[in-house]
Parts: structure tokens; C-alpha cells; sequence
């Protein structure tokens, strides 16, 4: 059980595999982008964020399934992720 509500996801990597998340915190990043709406920006290290119509919201802290809750950062770690 968790004290306070969040937002469930599946992440598709390039390489096919998925990975189901239960997002705990975000914040919001206004910016004109031509990005497909919903479509994940990642450069594997330093930033995991979701495209969205007038800009991003980055994912900050994340809870893999099966797994404690966890900053963005370390998920990206230990996941090695990469996206567009």
C-alpha cells in the first residue's frame, strides 16, 4: 500500500522490452517540441521524460514492478534504458 496516489505506466524500450512503472513524482517542463505525444525522451542517464502538447513531464521518482520506489536516476542506472 502506498500512502499517497500515483500514476501507473508501461515503458517500451527501443530494443522491444517493456517495463512497468508506478510513477511517484514529476514536474512539469513547458517547451514547443514536435515530439509525438506520449513518446519517452531519454538519454540513459541524467533525464527520463514523457512527451506531452505543450512540453514534457519528467518522471522523478519511479517504482518498477517488484521493486522499491527509486529517483529516476538510479532506475535509469540500473536499467540501462534508451529512448528516442
Amino acid at each position: 500500500m502506498s500512502p499517497h496516489p500515483g500514476a501507473f505506466t508501461e515503458l517500451i524500450a527501443s530494443d522491444g522490452s517493456s517495463y512497468y512503472l508506478k510513477v511517484f513524482r514529476g514536474q512539469q517542463e513547458i517547451q514547443r517540441h514536435s515530439i509525438k505525444t506520449g513518446t519517452i525522451a531519454c538519454d540513459g542517464k541524467t533525464y527520463l521524460k514523457v512527451a506531452v502538447r505543450n512540453g514534457f513531464i519528467h518522471l522523478l521518482e519511479v517504482q518498477p514492478a517488484g521493486r522499491k520506489t527509486m529517483n529516476s536516476l538510479d532506475f535509469l542506472k540500473g536499467y540501462g534504458m534508451h529512448f528516442i
